[in-house]
């Protein structure tokens, strides 16, 4: 009986040992997920902490960008010329002389090939008294009955300078097939060019000749002078103070004025 009840209590205080194991690995199994839990919250929630106080790669790509410049900015544009003409005082003159020295006039007229001496006086007065010469020019232009061809000519003589003479010339027909320029159709005979001053005025003699791809007919001839500034002394027609010659070229004058402007008509006012 003794034995029984021993026993007995040997299986009960193992029964109570083993409840108490199994407690407590049940409390520890169910212990660790809520500490993961409470530790995963943290981390996330600091995570997103964090993300509200920067900024996102979506307000980047879907927010609104406003830009803008402003700039300042002045400038100014200042520009100085002059013009000098005399309407009544000192006035250049040239004329124009055949090869044998014959002085061309209204019924004369250049042959091709001949040498020509165009001969220029500029007074001294024409000039400031803080300026001297410059640059003479003599400027033709053909006078065409044509719309679509033209042709011009012109020499010049710079003082002081190491090549003082040079000149240019061209023809041009838009209606040809290339409507390229044609070839030159003066030549200058630097050689024969001659220079000189006093006191009262400056000589320049031009050598020019007139070549066989010339177009024949009547040309405007003007003279421009400018003073060493490079300011413009005036531009003075041949023959005249005002009213248009011509110079004829290989032609006649009354052939040139013919072909060019169907003849010339003369007009005269009277006081009355």
């Amino acid at each position: 009986m003794n034995g029984y009840v021993v026993w007995r209590k040997k299986i009960i205080a193992c029964l109570l040992v083993a409840g108490f194991v199994t407690s407590l690995v049940f409390y520890s199994s169910t212990a660790t997920p809520k500490s993961s839990e409470l530790n995963e919250d943290n981390i996330v929630e600091s995570i997103v902490v964090n993300h509200n106080h920067g900024i996102s790669d979506d307000q980047h790509s879907n927010g609104t960008r406003i830009n803008w410049d402003i700039e300042h900015n002045s400038s100014s544009d200042q520009s100085m010329w002059e013009n000098r003409n005399w309407l009544f005082g000192p006035t250049p003159s040239y004329e124009v002389y055949h090869e044998n020295g014959t002085l061309i006039t209204n019924n004369h007229y250049a042959q091709i090939n001949e040498s020509l001496k165009f001969s220029v006086i500029v007074p001294t007065t024409l000039f400031s008294t803080h300026s001297d010469l410059g640059e003479v020019m003599l400027y033709g232009d053909f006078q065409s009955p044509f719309s679509d061809f033209s042709a011009s000519y012109l020499m010049g003589f710079k003082a002081n300078h190491s090549e003082p003479w040079w000149s240019y010339s061209a023809q041009y027909n838009a209606s040809a097939q290339q409507g390229s320029p044609t070839p030159s159709f003066i030549v200058l005979n630097v050689h024969a060019c001659t220079h000189w001053n006093n006191a009262s005025a400056y000589y320049i003699d031009f050598s020019v000749r007139f070549t066989s791809n010339t177009t024949l007919g009547l040309y405007s001839l003007e003279l421009l002078i400018y003073d060493a500034d490079g300011t413009s002394i005036g531009t003075f027609s041949f023959m005249s103070g005002w009213e248009f010659r011509g110079f004829a070229v290989g032609m006649t004058p009354t052939e040139a004025w013919r072909q060019s402007l169907s003849g010339t008509y003369t007009l005269q006012k009277s006081d009355i």
